[in-house]
């Protein structure tokens, strides 16, 4: 995990939630990236999850810390019917 730049105002870092289908890991990886390389911290459950941990419990943990959660609708998803969603990332 890349070492976040200190924050001058003595702030903690801003936390960013990347969820993601299996399907989208690649993207997932990059945006992880490109939101650590601007210093916050960007929490992607493949690499951030040791074996062996509470897999639930530490995505309810990181979720509820999280001040933003990037999500991807993936495409499979878009096209089942009565979904109403679109395939690309969302933040919220």
């Amino acid at each position: 995990m890349p070492t976040r730049k200190a924050d001058p105002r003595g702030k903690k870092p801003y936390r960013v939630f990347v969820s993601h289908s299996g399907d989208d890991i690649w993207v997932a990886e990059q945006i992880a990236r490109l939101i650590e390389d601007c210093g916050a911290d960007a929490f992607l459950d493949r690499r951030d999850i040791a074996a062996g941990d509470d897999f639930r419990e530490r995505i309810r943990k990181r979720f509820r810390n999280a001040m933003s959660c990037l999500r991807s609708s993936p495409l499979g998803l878009a096209r089942e019917p009565g979904c109403g969603m679109r395939s690309g990332w969302q933040m919220f």
